[in-house]
């Protein structure tokens, strides 16, 4: 089990309300703590079922008060890090980080509609590292899906459909990419798809959604075909190319 930077990152998101910049920390003492805990594990080498050590030792260690110690270790027991029973100390258990990252970003959701922007530009690195590989995996079930989704974009882009939200078209959107990526078995990319249709279903649902730019709809719409065109050649250097393009809009999709 390694706790690298990225991981240790992870958890503190959770703590801190998504708002940790990168490279502008400032760490409380509780997530100082945190950061303490999981180099310790590292550091030690410690596996699933090994033990911490008890409070009184681990808190010397950490530099910290054992109240502090407590608090940072409920939020890794919270997260499955690590579980305790009475008399018997602190246990580190076997981590999925991929239900880590399902839970960190469902709460940094809840939290603030405005790391929607972040999650996007996350699901955009993945997906360019990706895109390849789920061309190469897809099956015609695969394509099918991907090319009923677009039938539906274009729809929304013409005619009396042409006044569709944004709520509505990023439903569609974020079904594309959840399409496209399936091939790819990329738990991470799906979890943030996931997450990100939840936040726009949601939009949907309050009625939140402004109509999308016909000009942009049309220009999107577009884009994501010549996608949808690559997996039904079976063409993933013209997918890579297409995407690449796609995401180099400055409009967020």
């Amino acid at each position: 089990m390694m706790f690298n930077c990225f991981f240790a990152l992870l958890v503190l998101l959770i703590i801190n309300g998504g708002s940790v910049e990168t490279g502008m920390i400032t760490e409380s003492r509780t997530e100082l703590t945190i950061s303490g805990i999981l180099e310790y594990i590292q550091d030690n080498n410690l596996r699933a079922g090994d033990m911490l050590p008890p409070e009184i030792e681990l808190s010397s260690h950490l530099n910290t008060s054992r109240t502090i110690l407590r608090e940072a270790i409920s939020y890794l027991k919270g997260l499955g890090i690590l579980t305790s029973r009475r008399g018997s100390g602190y246990q580190l258990q076997k981590v999925d980080p991929i239900s880590v990252f399902n839970k960190v970003l469902r709460i940094l959701t809840l939290i603030s509609a405005a790391d929607i922007g972040e999650l996007k530009a996350m699901r955009r690195i993945l997906e360019l590292g990706s895109i390849e590989t789920a061309v190469d995996k897809s099956t015609a079930e695969h394509v099918k899906n991907i090319e009923n989704i677009t039938v539906k974009m274009r729809k929304a882009s013409q005619g009396a459909r042409a006044a569709t939200t944004y709520g509505e078209y990023n439903t569609l959107e974020t079904d594309f990419h959840q399409a496209i990526m399936a091939p790819s078995g990329n738990k991470m990319l799906t979890t943030l798809n996931a997450v990100i249709k939840i936040f726009f279903d949601k939009e949907k649902g309050e009625d939140r959604g402004n109509p999308y730019p016909p000009e942009d709809l049309k220009r999107d719409t577009a884009e994501h075909i010549l996608i949808a065109a690559a997996f039904t050649a079976g063409n993933p250097e013209a997918a890579y190319a297409a995407l690449k393009e796609h995401e180099r809009l400055p409009m967020e999709s």
